[in-house]
């Protein structure tokens, strides 16, 4: 059954073996320990503590991975809505091919209708096409070979998905289901050796709530 955070529940097992007598009882006192579950969730990097608790940042490939920024330079932006912070890829000088993930906190997810929406920085500049990008996956593990790709979304306004000549913060969403009915959200970040990805207010939340 489960039970409020923090709340003490005893179970006392009664053990019977055709070898011995009599019956055996134990009594078991555990501590209930609220998982990740409520709708909505969210992550903006406000807090110093990078990465936020319960969160891994692992490079893949190379030696690069996330840092909580309050600026960013190449391209120029601040943190979205005017945050405190965000999460920035650094892809200035990282070869080609560089790869980190950012992993959420393993979560209670509903086993159809979950969805996860982020904000990345995107701008438009022809002479700097390095193909830098996110990819987001739901995995049931903390890796992304487990898992689905769920988009991806270039740096590069002039890239996939292409939306002109606006630099800005964009937003996407990808709906997505968890027969598992648990798993994690991995932001992987891909160096294309051209400028700096940022993202921002992670949100994960069931559709259906």
């Amino acid at each position: 059954h489960l039970q409020p955070n923090n709340q003490t529940l005893h179970a006392t097992f009664d053990v019977t073996s055709s070898h011995s007598a009599p019956t055996q009882s134990a009594d078991f006192t555990i501590t209930a320990i609220e998982p990740i579950n409520s709708f909505p969730y969210m992550e903006s990097f406000e807090s110093t503590t990078f990465p936020p608790t319960g969160w891994q940042n692992v490079a893949t490939v190379g030696t690069y991975v996330f840092d909580r920024r309050t600026s960013n330079d190449w391209p120029a932006c601040t943190p979205h809505n005017d945050g405190a912070a965000m999460a920035r890829y650094y892809c200035y000088t990282n070869p080609a091919g560089g790869t980190c993930k950012l992993v959420s906190p393993k979560m209670q997810l509903s086993p159809t209708g979950n969805t996860v929406r982020y904000w990345i920085y995107r701008n438009y500049n022809n002479n700097i096409m390095g193909p830098d990008r996110i990819n987001v996956y739901y995995s049931p593990t903390t890796n992304t070979a487990d898992g689905t790709l769920l988009g991806t979304v270039h740096r590069n306004t002039m890239l996939e998905p292409v939306v002109g000549d606006v630099s800005d913060w964009y937003e996407y969403d990808y709906t997505f289901n968890s027969p598992e009915g648990y798993g994690f959200i991995i932001i992987e970040g891909v160096s294309g050796y051209g400028w700096n990805l940022c993202i921002d207010d992670i949100f994960i939340n069931n559709s259906s709530v």
